[in-house]
């Protein structure tokens, strides 16, 4: 079933018994604790179901049942539990009306809004931060990875590129040195990482004036990057604001011309916020 008209972005799955076998099965489950010895039960079946909704393998409003999992995986129901309702609190599932059940979280317009807001505080502070203590960062490893990105972006490889883009910005936050600045990025990174794969999965598709917008926010990345490095704070904040309204407005303009989500309006939610981003949606 799907939403929305014509070009709908999401395919809703009212029922994911049949296709549970493919994404969670007990092999899969075993493997990941080869991996992590040390987890627990609900923290592996939790990053089974993380990484099955960034990933997409689980769409949009999807529904989850912890007994359809459980089952699955050859589990009690109890460590599916507790691992759904962890990702709840993190924010990647809402609440169903059936007992014991979720919903894949979908992206809206004002939810993105002030995910934007929480990452302009994070970033712009982040690189700030870094222009004032930038004898200590290896900017030969910066530099390389804007170079990776921006060649992902002349590539359209959009699953790489926002690969790239994530080890960019995380690479900033750990170059701060500063524990509490990683630990609020965080709470909000696995949301935008979200973010960013509904921006990869529909790119392919989009029209030639939004991938050239594209380009140009690959390129901003070097404006960060170069700011960091000669030590002037107040320029990588511009950059890192510049680039932050950018990708905002392109957020703008994907959900208008791939559908699925309706752009944020102008009016009361934009006044005093500085932000110029959803001017370009009209």
């Amino acid at each position: 079933m799907e939403t929305g008209g014509g070009n709908s972005v999401y395919v809703v799955l009212s029922d994911l018994s049949g296709c549970y076998m493919d994404i969670f099965s007990p092999k899969l489950l075993k493997q990941l604790e080869s991996k992590r010895p040390f987890a627990k039960l609900h923290e592996l079946v939790y990053f089974l179901v993380e990484d099955a909704i960034l990933s997409f393998k689980i769409l949009p409003l999807a529904k989850i049942k912890v007994s359809t999992i459980a089952k699955s995986l050859e589990i009690s129901r109890t460590p599916v539990q507790e691992a759904l309702e962890n990702l709840y609190k993190v924010g990647l599932l809402t609440r169903s009306r059936d007992a014991g059940g979720y919903i894949v979280f979908a992206l809206n317009s004002t939810y993105v809004y002030q995910l934007f807001e929480v990452r302009e505080i994070i970033d712009t502070g982040a690189a700030r931060l870094c222009a004032k203590r930038n004898s200590k960062i290896n900017f030969s490893l910066m530099g390389q990875m804007c170079r990776d990105i921006v060649k992902y972006s002349d590539a359209k490889d959009y699953k790489n590129f926002t690969a790239a883009d994530h080890r960019f910005h995380q690479f900033i936050i750990e170059s701060t040195n500063n524990p509490h600045v990683k630990l609020i990025d965080e709470r909000v990174d696995v949301l935008f990482r979200y973010y960013w794969g509904y921006i990869a999965r529909y790119l392919q598709d989009s029209p030639p004036v939004l991938a050239d917008r594209f380009d140009d926010i690959a390129y901003q990345h070097l404006a960060i990057y170069k700011s960091i490095k000669l030590g002037s704070p107040e320029m990588a904040e511009s950059a890192a604001i510049n680039h932050l309204n950018s990708t905002f407005v392109y957020f703008c303009l994907t959900s208008q011309n791939v559908g699925g989500m309706q752009a944020i309006q102008l009016g009361e939610s934009m006044e005093g916020t500085g932000r110029k981003g959803p001017l370009a949606c009209d």
